[in-house]
């Protein structure tokens, strides 16, 4: 149930699906994500907005790619280009770290008591390791794309935003896809730690050419 300022409701959930086209790192703390979403509601539902916002996102780029009437419900498309600043975890373990990128989700009409649960039924495979809602040809260079999937956990935010009728958001339920990226060993050790053995290898060489003290070369 949902707290609104004198009542409570039963929120209204909304089917919700994302896909990953493209991910590219472009800093230490921000990834750049292409990609769909789309959403399914009844047709009767008139008062209902489709859209989605990106709460921790830094720029959003949203465009209707599509809109189609399937029986008594309605399905929204958009094609989305995001920039969503993270914070990477387990940096200290480089270059062994492993880390979560979190895109949360939050109804365009986000004041109101609709929720976003996840569309299931538009996933062949829900397995994590199978990697559901990522493009077959999303790469990202220097990572492995280890699982993905969707959680929900309770949404906490201090303010009203200045809406009168704001709906409270205390235990509101939040959505999230989730994408667990593991750094490959190869490409750290390559770039960083294989210049170093042979600069040092380099030197090492230099000292045993240039003495002539034999204890000192022994």
């Amino acid at each position: 149930l949902v707290h609104t300022r004198g009542k409570v409701t039963a929120p209204m959930p909304i089917p919700t699906h994302v896909l990953w086209q493209t991910a590219r790192l472009v800093s230490a703390s921000d990834i750049l994500v292409t990609g769909y979403a789309w959403q399914r509601y009844p047709k009767a539902l008139t008062d209902f907005t489709p859209g989605l916002t990106l709460p921790q996102a830094e720029a959003v780029e949203w465009k209707e790619a599509y809109r189609r009437e399937e029986g008594d419900t309605v399905v929204v498309g958009f094609s989305f280009k995001a920039t969503l600043r993270q914070q990477f975890e387990n940096s200290l373990r480089y270059p062994f770290d492993r880390t979560t990128i979190k895109m949360q989700l939050w109804p365009k009409d986000f004041d109101r008591e609709f929720v976003l649960v996840p569309n299931l039924d538009a996933y062949r495979q829900l397995t994590p390791s199978a990697l559901p809602g990522i493009g077959s040809a999303l790469t990202m260079p220097g990572w492995e794309l280890a699982a993905s999937y969707f959680s929900i956990s309770a949404r906490v935010v201090p303010t009203d935003f200045g809406i009168g009728a704001f709906v409270e958001q205390g235990g509101k339920p939040e959505l999230a896809f989730n994408v667990v990226l593991q750094r490959k060993f190869l490409d750290p050790f390559i770039s960083t730690l294989l210049p170093i053995f042979v600069v040092a290898s380099l030197l090492f060489a230099l000292l045993m050419a240039g003495t002539k003290n034999r204890e000192r070369m022994a």
